[in-house]
């Protein structure tokens, strides 16, 4: 019976998108990608060409400008010349990726939502502004919403892990792309970042049964 279960949910996690496997999206990602996801892009006929990296940064009520803080170069310091390295050191890498992926998708209409600041119930506001639009939601705009709020919520803890979060600032992130150079320039080609999308401000946000000094240790262990 376990067998067929787990046969059953692989089949629908890797067949092509159906109404099955999206309104079975949250738990087949819950079990599947902790342990079983399979990455298959670095072969062809279509290798990955860039990686994408997340920085954030904290904001006051005024928005002055402050500078951006790299999330992503910590887990990467985990992850270099490291054998066993800890499943979390790609974190990030894969947040961003699979919301670039998914705001890649929305159209043009739906994307400027996510540039836009919200200082109040940020995902709801952007879902009402989802619905007044000629294309109304989608499910490719609900999962950019999820990945969004998930993203938000990782700045909100890394910023508060490094105390660059006060009360009542808020939290931005945007989404660098990193090209991967030719195979023949491989030795010589510099590694470029261009920034892939800026998302707006949002407020800082909490899930249930996080812990934030837990968060903070896994940091410092990177």
């Amino acid at each position: 019976m376990i067998l067929a279960v787990h046969i059953f949910a692989m089949f629908l996690w890797i067949a092509p998108r159906n109404p099955l496997n999206q309104a079975l999206d949250k738990p087949l990602r819950a079990y599947v990608l902790p342990m079983f996801q399979q990455s298959w892009s670095l072969f062809a006929p279509d290798p990955i060409s860039a990686a994408y990296y997340l920085e954030v940064r904290a904001l006051p009520q005024d928005l002055t400008e402050t500078e951006w803080v790299s999330a992503s170069d910590v887990e990467l310091d985990g992850l270099l010349h490291n054998p066993l390295p800890s499943t979390a050191t790609n974190i990030t890498n894969k947040l961003a990726t699979q919301f670039n992926d998914a705001f890649g998708k929305l159209p043009a209409e739906q994307q400027q939502i996510f540039t836009q600041g919200f200082a109040e119930d940020s995902w709801a506001e952007m879902g009402q502004q989802a619905n007044s639009t000629s294309t109304s939601t989608s499910p490719d705009f609900t999962r950019a919403l999820e990945l969004d709020k998930a993203i938000t919520g990782y700045a909100t803890q890394f910023l508060k892990a490094h105390d660059l979060l006060p009360e009542g600032h808020l939290v931005q992130y945007r989404i660098l792309r990193v090209a991967a150079p030719n195979f023949d320039d491989r030795h010589i080609a510099e590694n470029t970042a261009t920034i892939s999308l800026s998302a707006g401000y949002r407020k800082q946000i909490v899930f249930d049964g996080q812990d934030e000094a837990a968060f903070a240790r896994a940091l410092e262990n990177f």
